[in-house]
């Protein structure tokens, strides 16, 4: 079942369907973004929620990764392109 919920990035309001449960399976690209503490761990989570929400690649759990979780791990590997995207630097 999917949710309608309003998404505000850059000033723009875009309606999403938000899926409210995990979704893991096979992407083609991926993003790992850092959303750490720092404000560059954030701005860098919010570019991959952009590059989501315009359909670039599918944005990643990365703690669900870190963690081995089973089915993340699974999909994950089979993404023929994986992006980490670190916001430290």
């Amino acid at each position: 079942m999917k949710a309608k919920k309003e998404v505000s990035l850059d000033n723009k309001i875009q309606s999403e369907n938000i899926a409210q449960t995990c979704e893991c399976k096979t992407e083609e690209i991926i993003f790992l973004p850092c959303s750490g503490g720092s404000n560059c761990g954030q701005i860098t989570n919010h570019v991959a929620v952009n590059l989501d929400i315009e359909k670039v690649g599918r944005i990643y759990c990365l703690a669900g990764i870190a963690t081995h979780i089973d089915g993340m791990v699974e999909s994950a590997k089979g993404a023929k392109r994986t992006v980490a995207l670190d916001g430290w630097r």
